[in-house]
């Protein structure tokens, strides 16, 4: 009686504790970022939010260019999406141009015509082209996992 009585108290204080805390919507993650530009130089870009729409099948990328230096104008940034699954390689990719440095950077990415991205690793890259006194070019890949947004239902 006495373990039945202590196996009820824990359950209620769970059931306490599960009410009360609120639920975080699942979103995707970003598992690692990589730089294969090499070290920054006339612009940094970055790769701030992977956000994944299952309904859809598309991603979409949020990203920064910061730029260190005056006089630097943003040409155009390439988004690109890839996801390998049981041997089928999908990408689907977007351009920008005229993006001013500092400002927020957002792309949708589709797959190709018949595709789409599903839940699961994939490799998405940022890269952007910029010139002041010279002209450079940055990359950033980073490796997430997909993960679909919650709707409210």
């Amino acid at each position: 009686m006495r373990r039945f009585a202590v196996v009820t108290a824990v359950f209620a204080a769970l059931a306490v504790l599960a009410t009360s805390v609120p639920a975080q919507p699942p979103g995707s993650k970003i598992l690692g970022i990589s730089y294969p530009s090499g070290n920054p130089g006339l612009i940094d870009v970055d790769i701030t939010d992977v956000q994944y729409d299952r309904s859809a099948g598309t991603v979409t990328i949020s990203g920064t260019v910061h730029c260190n230096a005056t006089g630097v104008s943003v040409l155009f940034v390439d988004y690109e999406a890839s996801q390998t699954r049981g041997g089928t390689t999908t990408t689907g990719t977007a351009f920008t141009s005229g993006d001013p440095c500092e400002a927020p950077l957002r792309a949708v990415i589709e797959a190709p015509s018949g595709g789409r991205f599903l839940p699961g690793k994939a490799t998405i890259s940022l890269s952007a082209f910029a010139c002041g006194r010279s002209c450079t070019s940055e990359r950033v890949e980073a490796q997430v996992l997909l993960i679909p947004e919650r709707t409210a239902s």
